[in-house]
């Protein structure tokens, strides 16, 4: 390798330690970086814009999760008669950017229970919504 090449690496490497050690020495607190949870009028629009996208697809909002066994209840789920257990479901956050995926494992007449992957970006949360998209 020339030496410039050298210098280049060692300076990069420099930069990034500096950067690394000024990050890890601040103070963070974890609640302040998880935003809150969007109001119910935000969801309702989210959710509207899914429904008019296809009518026919379920979405639902995730109101409780179970992290140890990784299940999501959702309720509010428009178009539930074309939700049946098995099915694969995708999670959203209210900006529409996808969080997991899941599978339906039980449905009744207040929740529909999903058991979500643990590769996801994220575990889902209160807010988030569940989506079913047709292929």
């Amino acid at each position: 390798m020339h030496c410039c090449n050298w210098m280049k690496v060692t300076v990069c490497a420099a930069a990034l330690l500096v950067v690394g050690a000024l990050a890890g020495c601040q103070q963070t607190d974890d609640a302040s970086q998880t935003p809150p949870p969007p109001t119910p009028q935000t969801l309702d629009k989210v959710q509207d814009a899914y429904e008019q996208q296809a009518p026919d697809m379920p979405v639902g909002r995730v109101v409780d999760v179970v992290g140890d066994v990784r299940l999501a209840a959702v309720d509010h789920v428009s178009q539930a008669q074309n939700l049946k257990e098995g099915d694969n479901v995708t999670f959203v956050d209210a900006q529409g950017h996808i969080i997991n995926h899941g599978r339906v494992v039980r449905i009744n007449d207040t929740f529909v229970d999903v058991r979500y992957e643990s590769a996801g970006e994220r575990a889902p949360r209160p807010g988030d919504l569940m989506v079913k998209v047709k292929i």
